[in-house]
């Protein structure tokens, strides 16, 4: 049964890799090396400088480090009061502000 799982999983797993893979081409195929590009990823509109690597990282994934992202969205609950130290364009910042809602505080 496990061998068979694993059979089913590894293609699919494959596929999805292809279809990220030329996805990614696409927009990267579209993206300015240089300069000032605007995007909108989920309902917030980004103005990111392409020389900058944050930036770039943004426009080309719609996520700079998703795995730090992934780990605020899942400990950060609405209402609670956090201290943002940042030190670049506001990312974290716009995260932590969703996920804390009207009710609580970004410092």
């Amino acid at each position: 049964m496990l061998r068979t799982l694993r059979q089913v999983i590894r293609p699919r797993t494959r596929i999805r890799t292809l279809i990220r893979n030329y996805r990614q081409y696409l927009r990267d195929k579209q993206l300015p090396k240089e300069g000032w590009y605007e995007t909108t990823i989920g309902d917030l509109t980004w103005r990111l400088n392409m020389n900058s690597f944050v930036d770039r990282s943004i426009a080309r994934f719609g996520v700079f480090e998703p795995s730090t992202t992934q780990q605020i969205k899942a400990i950060i609950t609405p209402d609670m009061n956090v201290i943002d130290v940042g030190a670049n364009i506001g990312y974290f910042t716009m995260i932590l502000a969703r996920q804390v809602g009207d009710r609580g505080c970004v410092w």
